[in-house]
This record gives structure tokens, C-alpha cells and sequence, in this order.
């Protein structure tokens, strides 16, 4: 073996440790919005989506709304598979109240989802690099 293709082949395992730490992150993230969104029918929690670069406005077929908000978890680990580290990754949630949940119309969440989970951020991040470093 060459060194040229040493290098490329320790290169190729940390993108792969990355994209598996970015998959966790987002399963991570997804878990505390859901946790942190006010379930009163379950359709806010139900309705976080993931994309690659640029914002959805997709929303959960109504028959599919859980008040665990178990269909955004299960798409977050769907897209947590594929997620590639150094793309953008984009959560979006398009329920038309969801501005308002964010902003304090609950008192379930008066801090709100969003502006709670990036404050913890270095958390979620470091904790999914811990558990990859377990694997």
C-alpha cells in the first residue's frame, strides 16, 4: 500500500464517522423538538421534517398524526441514514401555528422548541459523538 492511498482510505473513515455522528445529531435533535413541542393533538409534533439544502413544506397525512409525534422521529432516522456531513441538513415544520407554539402561545413550551435546542446544541453534537465513538 501506498501512502497516497493510506491517506485516502483514513480520509474515506472520517467522512464516515462524521455522516454517522450528523445522523445521530439529527436523530438527537429531532427527539428533543419533539419532546419540547406542546401535544395537544399531536399534529405539531407530528410534522417535523428533514431535507437536504433547502427548506419543506410538507406536512403528515392527517390519518398518520400521532400525539408521540412518532412520524417525525421515524423520518428523522430515515434521513439520518443518508445524511452526508458538510451538505446542509434542513428542519422545517409547516403546521401554520407553529410560529406561535415557538413563541410562546403555550405554556407547555413559553421558551419555545426551537431556540431551546440550538442553546443546546454542544450537547446533542457531543453526545452524538460520544455514542459513535462507542460503536
Amino acid at each position: 500500500m501506498s501512502f497516497a492511498s493510506d491517506l485516502q482510505k483514513f480520509s474515506g473513515s472520517v467522512q464516515s464517522m462524521f455522516d454517522a455522528v450528523l445522523g445521530e445529531a439529527i436523530i438527537g435533535v429531532t427527539d428533543e423538538m419533539v419532546a419540547l413541542t406542546p401535544a395537544q393533538t399531536g399534529n405539531a409534533r407530528s410534522n417535523y421534517f428533514w431535507s437536504a439544502d433547502s427548506e419543506t413544506f410538507a406536512t403528515t397525512d392527517p390519518a398518520s398524526i400521532a400525539r408521540d409525534g412518532s412520524p417525525s422521529m421515524e423520518r428523522a432516522k430515515s434521513f439520518a441514514k443518508d445524511a452526508k456531513a458538510g451538505g446542509m441538513s434542513v428542519m422545517s415544520n409547516s403546521v401554520s401555528y407553529i410560529w406561535d407554539l415557538e413563541y410562546g402561545s403555550s405554556m407547555k413550551a413559553p421558551a419555545g422548541m426551537v431556540r431551546t435546542v440550538v442553546a443546546r446544541w454542544p450537547q446533542i453534537i457531543g453526545r452524538a459523538a460520544e455514542k459513535r465513538a462507542m460503536k
